[in-house]
């Protein structure tokens, strides 16, 4: 509950920032198809050879765009993403072959965001974010297959329920009056380890998010 009050008073703060004059502020609803998958940064597996390979998921929410001055703007955003990836797992030893294993959960994230506007045409403007994210843990699902044997199905008990970042991007945004509509190619990386289980009685790994999406936002910008 502190986390959602702390956030309601955040993004007051920011119309009211956005409110004083000379300032515009602007609104869009955005979405995107993601490629989500994980990276280590020191490959600890844990006794495991662990193969990622990634999963297409999706991306929905809205945004603020507070102008700056000049080519800059801020960009809070709130945003339900699914992230994940699969993973073929060796464990030495076990004698039934790789396990297949599928990790897939919900976020609802709220990057936070600067926005950069070089060049400032009259319909077209190229565009850079940079910035941090905080995500909040929605639900889980784990999925492990046994070549031959069992698929099992359950959720991931052991992930932390808070995941922050750093995210980046570039894109066009294309604009007619107020309405605009923009396309935005943004990556992501997760700074958070998160412990994920390998199988029944095996160990976790721990591994950390990392997605690319492209994303198309139609929103009314004065």
């Amino acid at each position: 509950m502190k986390t959602w009050i702390f956030w309601i008073c955040f993004a007051a703060g920011l119309s009211a920032f956005g409110a004083e004059p000379g300032r515009h502020i602007g609104f869009g609803i955005k979405g995107a198809p993601v490629f989500s998958s994980h990276w280590s940064p020191e490959n600890a597996t844990y006794g495991a050879d662990v193969r990622t390979r990634g999963l297409t998921t999706s991306s929905f929410g809205a945004s603020l765009r507070i102008g700056l001055g000049g080519w800059f703007s801020l960009q809070p955003e709130v945003l339900v993403t699914r992230k994940g990836a699969r993973h073929i797992i060796t464990i030495p030893g076990f004698p039934w072959g790789d396990l297949n294993a599928v990790y897939e959960y919900g976020y609802v994230e709220t990057p936070l965001l600067c926005r950069m506007e070089p060049f400032r045409g009259k319909r077209l403007r190229p565009f850079f974010t940079g910035g941090l994210y905080c995500a909040f843990l929605r639900k889980t699902e784990y999925r492990v297959t046994i070549p031959g044997l069992v698929t099992l199905k359950t959720g991931i008990d052991s992930m932390k329920r808070r995941d922050a970042g750093f995210a980046s991007g570039f894109g066009l945004a294309m604009n007619r009056g107020p309405m605009g509509l923009s396309v935005e190619y943004r990556y992501s990386m997760g700074f958070v380890d998160l412990e994920f289980p390998t199988g029944p009685g095996f160990p976790t790994v721990e591994l950390r998010n990392l997605t690319h999406a492209v994303y198309l936002e139609i929103g009314f910008f004065p």
